[in-house]
Parts: C-alpha cells; structure tokens; sequence
C-alpha cells in the first residue's frame, strides 16, 4: 500500500476533490492518497483506515466518510464500503494539531526497571494516555517526568502521545503495565504483544456462580453501535476475541476467576465475563452494579457504602520476553486494598471458600 500527501491551496474557481467543499469555505485540508493492495481486499472501509492511521479513531474516520471527504475511485461512499484490490482512496483531511506531551509529577508505584522498560503497578482512576477529557494526570506523563529526571527519554513507537507504550488498562482497572525506555525494545515489546506470546492473568470477581471450573468465551467483540463508551459482542463485524478463566474460589452469588486473555481487545475480559452471565462486581458500564454493604449484611459498615467502587479487576501477573536479558521474566503485582476488602468480606458473608481441586 502506497500513500502521497500533498496540500490543497484550491485557485478561484477550482472544483476541489470532494463534492460539495467550495474553494476557501474552510481550512486548508491535507490530501492522502492511498491505494489498496490485495492483502486489504474485503475490508470494511472505516476499519481499514483506523488501522492504517491509527492516530486517528474509527469513528473520525467514519465521520469523515459520510461528510464526502473520502473518495474512492472518485466517488463518495459509506463507511461500510469493502475495498477492493487496486482501490484508489483520496482523503482530505484536517491537519492534526501538534502535541506536546507534558511531563508531570506524580507518585509512581515502580516494581521493575532497567534500561530498557519499566514496569509499574497502576492504581484505579489514572488513565494511561491522553484522550479526549483526560488531557493531564495520566500514568504516562508520569513516567515521562520520572524518565526525564534520570537524563533518559522514551521511545516515539507509538506516536508522540503515547511514548513507550505497549498495551494499555481501563482507568478504574489496577495492576500491571510494562513501558519501552527504548526504541528496539518499544518494537519488540510491540510484537509479543501483537502475536500473543504475553501471558497475562487477571483477578476478577464476578456477580453469580459460574457453572465450570474452568472455560474459555469465544465472541468477536467491536464497538458498540449507539454507545461510543461501551464495547459488545458483534458475530458479523468484531474482532475475533478469546478469554480463558479458572475458578479460583467459589462464594454464594459470587465467584472469584482468573482470567487469562489470550487476545487483547477493548475491555474484553469485562464483556466476555458480561457476556456469560456474569458481570464483574462494580463494572455499572457492563451490568455489574456496585456491592453495597447492605447487600452482604456487613453491619459494621453504613448501608450505603461500596465494598468497592469500581470494577473488581486487577492485572496480577505477566510473563514476557526481555529483548535485553534474552530470557523470559515474570512479573507480579500485589492486590490492591479495595480488592483484598471485598474478597474478606465475601468470605466472612457469603459462606466458607471453597477451592476446585
């Protein structure tokens, strides 16, 4: 696939590109021609280019389609067009503004670092990167300011917004996270990930009892059609997205799992456990709604207290391989208190554990 991009200065009384722009009714749009190559052919439009242009989500690219500012062969089209091999894509695109990622202080829980990646336990409400409504107080800026500070810099892998980043947590999911100091290794970290040779268990608490003591949820997951904030199973359109769960121990209307995603979507293990009939406790977005201490008859608490006020879902463990070192490293993050909390709780009123053997 080969792509051009030139600036468009339309003269008085040019026609410009797509239909419907008149000459100097707007900005100056930047044009990117792309042409399909075979590998591509069947795609839907609006997934091939957020994948190409990754910088940019699909629902901006969406967007741009149905507004004409995406040609092909010539022609406007729908976002759910199937490009053909030998497709010629014109865009006329908006410059992106530049952004200049800030560092900032914060306390930063570091469990591994060297000079090629740093490892870090992530509390609940720090978001990863910047996004829309969450421009300051991310774990990356973090990272950057704590990376600057020893005289170092990170990896552009990613893009100038994301520096080292490999893979991603919700906001209100704690645990592991790994970052690339390095450009090699930012590359390499990229490729386990993107092949999935990481090995990733989560702890997750779960409303009701799950029949089996272990299973895995096949479901092709995408976003969801009328709620931008939320992820759903879609047979025809998703991504193909699989989760392996154990039982860790069992409660009554309650079940502790570790999950194991062999894939990583948007907030896959969140929809796949939804999806089976078995929300995570605290997750409001996907069913779970929140344990009250009420709801467990915990006396000592007043009624109207959560047990814990988010998600019940925490990155405990990692294995990968360490460009550097050659070898493969393991890494493990210790619960955080709200979890430890509720499983006490669920103990104490919701019967004796029970491990499966």
């Amino acid at each position: 696939m080969a792509d051009a991009k030139k600036q468009r200065n339309e003269l008085p009384g040019e026609t410009p590109g797509p239909p419907g722009l008149v000459a100097g009714s707007e900005a100056e749009r930047e044009e990117i021609d792309v042409l399909v190559k075979k590998q591509y052919r069947r795609r839907r439009l609006d997934a091939f280019l957020a994948a190409r242009f990754p910088q940019r989500s699909r629902t901006y690219w969406q967007d741009l389609i149905r507004s004409g500012y995406a040609l092909v062969n010539g022609r406007p089209t729908k976002p759910s067009y199937s490009i053909q091999k030998g497709d010629h894509i014109s865009l006329f695109v908006e410059p992106e503004p530049e952004q200049t990622l800030q560092p900032e202080s914060m306390p930063l829980d570091i469990l591994y670092e060297d000079d090629y990646l740093i490892v870090l336990d992530k509390p609940a409400g720090i978001v990863v990167h910047p996004a829309p409504g969450h421009l300051h107080g991310t774990l990356i800026q973090g990272v950057l300011h704590h990376i600057l500070e020893r005289g170092g810099q990170l990896p552009e892998g990613s893009g100038p917004d994301r520096p080292g980043i490999v893979h991603r947590l919700d906001k209100d999911t704690t645990g592991l996270i790994v970052m690339a100091k390095e450009e090699t290794t930012h590359r390499h970290l990229a490729r386990q990930f993107q092949e999935r040779r990481v090995e990733k268990t989560y702890v997750a608490i779960v409303r009701g009892e799950v029949n089996f003591d272990s299973d895995y949820v096949e479901l092709p997951l995408g976003p969801h059609p009328k709620d931008r904030l939320r992820v759903t199973v879609r047979q025809v359109e998703g991504k193909q997205a699989s989760t392996f769960y154990q039982v860790a121990e069992r409660f009554r209307g309650y079940t502790f799992l570790r999950a194991h995603p062999k894939t990583g979507r948007t907030h896959q293990i969140r929809v796949h456990l939804a999806a089976i009939g078995h929300p995570l406790v605290g997750d409001v977005l996907y069913g779970g709604p929140r344990l009250l201490a009420r709801d467990l008859g915990a006396s000592e608490l007043p009624p109207d207290q959560a047990i814990i006020d988010r998600q019940a879902l925490h990155a405990e463990e990692l294995t990968l391989f360490h460009p550097a070192r050659r070898e493969k490293v393991t890494f493990r993050a210790p619960w955080p208190a709200d979890l430890q909390r509720l499983v006490e709780f669920l103990r104490r009123y919701r019967g004796e554990s029970h491990w499966p053997s």
